[in-house]
């Protein structure tokens, strides 16, 4: 089977395009709890890592981090100081 650089090139910039559909999908069925959020996230930067795209993002790297952060449970933030993490 031969490889050429323009099929290669059109099926990366389908990945990309999914990765950003992916990400900006409202769809209940996605995320309906918070760790499903993450998780998409997470699959979605890794994914336009991998394909060392993450400059098509249109949402500011700033807010990404906020969101992550946000997310994250402290000894502080919790009633029971031995649970802490992220949600979910």
């Amino acid at each position: 089977m031969e490889n050429n650089d323009r099929s290669l090139d059109f099926t990366k910039d389908k990945h990309i395009k999914y990765l950003l559909m992916f990400l900006k999908s409202k769809s209940e069925n996605l995320a309906t709890v918070e760790c499903h959020k993450l998780f998409n996230l997470y699959f979605v930067l890794t994914g336009l890592d991998i394909l060392d795209s993450l400059d098509k993002l249109d949402i500011p790297k700033e807010h990404l981090i906020e969101y992550i952060y946000s997310q994250q449970c402290t000894a502080f933030s919790q009633k029971n100081k031995n649970s802490f993490g992220f949600r979910g």
